[in-house]
């Protein structure tokens, strides 16, 4: 399994980048090693917010990289992540401080499939200074994300569970490229090009989440 072969060249990997010992020189961050209660306690976070007027909206960037693992580039969140904006007059009125944003559609089908191959993200929050110009990595839960068969991230509600959660750094919105079985011999599957074939399944984001928790004594 690809996840598997992952961990282990993580494992014999030398050597850091920026000090974080999951990321691993020459290879990707995908896994965090603990769980997100650690992560809601920290306090390392430089960054001021406010309600109102400047600091009230949050920047987050979006490292994307393609199927292959080819870096295309950093770019700032706005509405990347959602498959729809639904009757929302401003959809990215989520990245406001203390602010709330529902959307909810129904998605055809169509839509879904004319996404080719997928896109994978690494986000960030934009901290301190502009002149410094630091990135704090988010991590992220994917709620049905499975290791070894089982759905790891089902929590009971106590927080011995979620301290077992797998948090990760790379995501998806839209994947119906995995879901194309190669050799398979149905007419919609007679061509050797995979632009040609109709997937088994697609996954897609279908409820997304995006949380911002102040510590005791910050602002």
């Amino acid at each position: 399994e690809a996840c598997e072969l992952y961990r282990e060249l993580q494992d014999k990997a030398e050597g850091s980048v920026n000090g974080i010992d999951e990321w691993k020189s020459r290879m990707p961050w995908i896994y965090y090693s603990v769980g997100p209660t650690a992560y809601e306690i920290e306090n390392d976070v430089d960054l001021v917010v406010n309600i109102r007027g400047e600091g009230s909206t949050l920047t987050y960037e979006l490292a994307t990289y393609s199927l292959n693992g080819s870096y295309i580039g950093l770019t700032p969140l706005t509405t990347q992540l959602q498959l729809c904006t639904g009757r929302a007059a401003d959809p990215t009125a989520f990245l406001d401080f203390a602010h709330g944003l529902e959307v909810r559609c129904e998605l055809r089908l169509e839509t879904l499939l004319s996404t080719a191959e997928p896109l994978f993200y690494d986000i960030y929050l934009r901290v301190g200074p502009p002149a410094l110009n630091q990135l704090y990595p988010v991590p992220v839960r994917v709620a049905n994300l499975r290791s070894g068969g089982a759905e790891v991230n089902q929590d009971s509600g106590s927080r011995a569970s979620r301290d077992n959660d797998q948090l990760v750094r790379r995501f998806f919105s839209i994947d119906s490229a995995s879901g194309i079985a190669f050799g398979d011999s149905s007419p919609s599957s007679s061509s050797s090009s995979t632009s040609n074939r109709l997937p088994v399944v697609v996954r897609y984001i279908s409820s997304a989440t995006l949380t911002v928790t102040l510590q005791p004594g910050t602002t």
